[in-house]
């Protein structure tokens, strides 16, 4: 005999399909649901139809809610309550009707919030949003605003939207609450109804907390105001003390990505921060707000591809969130397709990733290459660079970057202790790899107004000095007197600036060197990090310091380019030249 153990609407209908014409649906002592002749059914107790009919109308009100539930009560009335027995063929039609009903709910529920906020019923009809309002500024002593209208239209459609009930007039009325408000602390603040609790506040609190001011600032009020819309447009809920503090001290995606490219820590994902760090500062609030927004699905490169045409694509549309046409347009130079309107912000950006793989396919059939060009694009190559250069032996020089590589962010800098733990491990890994005859590793010190004593040559691997327990330290990429003695001298040539030292002693490293491995497989003659490869560290007379990696003559790459710090401890790539070296006659 056909029967279910869990009583839900998949179930039932699933056993009311194969039940017999004459069957009848009856609840079992274990709290299933059975199908039972017609004979059996008759001898039944009626309490057990009763808990029968019970237990059908609440799987029911579970997936479909009350209104509906409500609606098909009655047709189960006297199953409910006379204890007569639900048939298998009444059980199919009133399911069929829940799944009808649940279909045409939010067409009905949309109508029916269109007219409450048109308040077009007829004269005297108080069943509109202006009477409801008219109320709540009467209780709470509040001035009419478009402000707060416009709130709670936003309150009201997301009710006819997302509600398992069919609305009534009276239900939205009743929504025209502050407590309903203030569930939605983004537009209980775009109301300004406390004057601790507005935009402004918020923005000049956050300002502080971040330290900035002039074009900072205002390009964060622009981040604010998105920030806003979107969490109104989204109907997050919270409180209004919770959402403020999160404001206030940046805590927010989009915020976060803000605080981290002015130099706070806290920004957990790497792929944010990469591109956080490359962010030009004009664009510092834009990139805010589509890095996180296209990151899931989409990733570093799409999020560099966007940032390459951001000025073009803000000239199509100057404010607020950039709009998915826009993106696409602006990234790709040609319209979106239509299906991605109505597709998930996920879906979206999976369409933009695999639209850059097509890019680089259709340069090659090696496998490898949509994962070469999209490493490149990482880089803050730039787009048309990038699938020029992905079928190999490319030479690069400044202008084919969209975003010069910047050295480590200022937020991810440890102390000068940790730095020089950090440097001590790769001083002896220098000229390991693609090693060449008699190489030595070598770090020149030089520059306008540095203490003589810090002018020097340095072999880093020139260990013959050192006791065998300093010889150990270093062979195993401990701090050693070699990193100490680099440490004394960037702190010297940068005239005891700390982050500037710490910036530069790090970049002796192969965070300095990284941009070789990123290159050099494009140019034909692939090195890494670790390859040969001379510093020249220079102090110039306005106060930044430059960093000029090089490679030997006899190497099979040219490579030739320079990051600068600046006294703030930013350090940025300033000049390039990157090539596969022409054969030398012997």
């Amino acid at each position: 005999m056909p029967h279910i153990d869990r009583v839900n609407v998949a179930s039932l209908t699933r056993l009311a399909d194969v039940a017999g014409t004459h069957d009848r649906l009856v609840a079992t002592a274990a709290g299933g649901i059975q199908t039972s002749g017609r004979v059996s059914a008759f001898f039944t107790a009626k309490a057990t139809h009763r808990a029968t009919a019970e237990a059908f109308l609440g799987a029911i009100r579970n997936k479909y809610g009350d209104g509906i539930a409500d609606a098909l009560a009655p047709q189960l009335s006297a199953m409910r309550q006379q204890g007569k027995p639900l048939k298998a063929r009444v059980a199919r039609d009133i399911l069929a009707q829940a799944s009808n009903m649940s279909q045409a709910l939010g067409p009905a529920n949309t109508e029916m919030a269109r007219r409450f906020l048109l308040g077009n019923n007829g004269a005297g009809d108080t069943r509109n949003l202006d009477h409801a309002l008219q109320g709540f500024y009467a209780k709470n002593n509040l001035q009419p605003s478009p402000a707060l209208r416009q709130a709670f239209e936003r309150i009201i459609n997301d009710m006819a939207a997302n509600s398992q009930k069919l609305l009534s007039y009276q239900d939205m009325a009743d929504a025209v609450t502050m407590q309903t408000l203030q569930s939605r602390p983004a537009d209980y603040m775009l109301c300004g109804i406390d004057p601790q609790q507005t935009r402004d506040a918020a923005l000049d609190a956050c300002a502080t907390h971040l330290g900035v001011d002039g074009e900072l600032k205002a390009q964060l009020g622009q981040l604010m105001d998105r920030v806003l819309a979107g969490e109104s447009e989204a109907g997050r809920q919270g409180t209004p003390a919770d959402f403020f503090r999160d404001l206030s001290t940046a805590n927010h995606p989009s915020l976060q990505c803000f605080a981290f490219a002015c130099g706070k820590p806290g920004l957990q994902d790497a792929a944010l921060r990469d591109v956080m760090n490359l962010a030009p500062r004009q664009h510092i609030g834009d990139m805010a707000t589509l890095a996180p927004q296209l990151n899931e699905g989409g990733g570093i490169a799409v999020i560099m591809v966007a940032m390459q045409h951001l000025p073009e694509m803000r000239a199509r549309q100057p404010q607020g969130t950039l709009s998915r046409e826009t993106l696409w347009q602006g990234c790709f130079q040609e319209p979106m397709p239509q299906d991605l309107a109505a597709k998930s912000q996920r879906d979206f950006n999976s369409a933009m990733y695999e639209k850059l793989q097509d890019m680089f396919k259709a340069r090659s059939e090696d496998p490898t290459v949509p994962f070469t060009g999209m490493l490149l694009l990482s880089a803050g190559v730039r787009l048309e660079k990038a699938l020029e250069a992905v079928n190999g032996a490319a030479s690069f020089q400044l202008q084919d970057f969209a975003f010069p590589p910047a050295l480590t962010p200022l937020a991810h800098l440890g102390d000068m202790a940790r730095v020089e733990r950090e440097t001590a491990m790769d001083l002896n890994r220098r000229g390991t790899q693609h090693s060449l005859p008699g190489y030595r590793p070598s770090i020149s010190f030089g520059g306008v107004g540095i203490p003589a004593e810090a002018a020097a040559t340095v072999h880093i691997q020139d260990i013959a000095y050192m006791t065998d327990e300093d010889r150990n330290d270093f062979e195993h990429g401990r701090p050693s007197t070699m990193s100490h003695n680099l440490a004394i001298r960037a702190q010297l040539l940068c005239g005891g600036n700390d982050a500037q030292a710490r910036q530069v002693l790090l970049s002796m490293g192969q965070s300095g060197a990284f941009l070789v491995r990123t290159l050099s497989d494009r140019t034909g003659a692939t090195l890494d990090e670790h390859s040969p490869l001379d510093i020249d560290i220079r102090r110039e007379a306005n106060g930044d310091v430059t960093m000029r990696y090089h490679t030997l003559p006899q190497s099979p790459l040219d490579a030739d380019f320079t990051y600068t710090v600046t006294p703030d401890g930013q350090g940025v790539l300033t000049a390039c030249r990157m090539q596969a070296r022409q054969p030398q006659d012997a």
